[in-house]
């Protein structure tokens, strides 16, 4: 298995044979090469802080093949995870279920049961990707009135509550241990 190596993606062979017949500019390939990149991908977030790559691969590969992991990790302290991660799965259908099924159902990682949640990769979610040649993203404060601020604001709560419950049940299992 090929870990995700934003300097060096590992592109299918097949998918480039099979572009470059169709005629393609060598401009249109790299993009449609990303466009699949980007459909076999998700971002699983809210995930416990020390996880890993081995861990979290065993746990999707119920799923389907997992073909490379990169968890995100915190700027200031670069070896910890912060609780966020995107994979890539061998096909897009194995990341639409993926998808699907942690919206139903809690997800199990060392026992002990997350609110974790997936979501369909988005070009954003690359902008550090070599495949992807528009770097630009805009960032910006969201204040109440605005359209999907409402969404916004609803998701942060939930995560803050979330959070809450994860903190509460760590401290009675370790009341329960002494």
């Amino acid at each position: 298995m090929v870990w995700w190596s934003w300097t060096n993606p590992q592109p299918n062979p097949n998918e480039r044979d099979i572009v470059v017949m169709e005629g393609l500019t060598e401009e249109e390939m790299h993009d449609r090469e990303f466009a699949q990149l980007v459909q076999r991908c998700i971002m699983v977030d809210n995930l416990s802080f020390t996880i890993t790559d081995a861990i979290l691969c065993a746990a999707l590969e119920q799923f389907g093949t997992v073909q490379s992991i990169k968890l995100l990790r915190d700027p200031k302290n670069p070896g910890k995870c912060i609780g966020t991660a995107i994979v890539e799965m061998e096909t897009a259908q194995q990341a639409d279920v993926i998808v699907k099924q942690m919206q139903e159902f809690m997800f199990m990682v060392g026992g002990m049961p997350r609110p974790a949640r997936a979501y369909k990769a988005t070009e954003a979610m690359f902008i550090d990707h070599p495949l992807r040649r528009r770097k630009s993203l805009e960032l910006r404060f969201l204040t109440r009135g605005e359209p999907g601020a409402r969404e916004a604001f609803q998701k942060r709560e939930i995560a803050e509550r979330h959070a809450f419950e994860r903190n509460y049940i760590q401290q009675v299992k370790t009341a329960n241990l002494s």
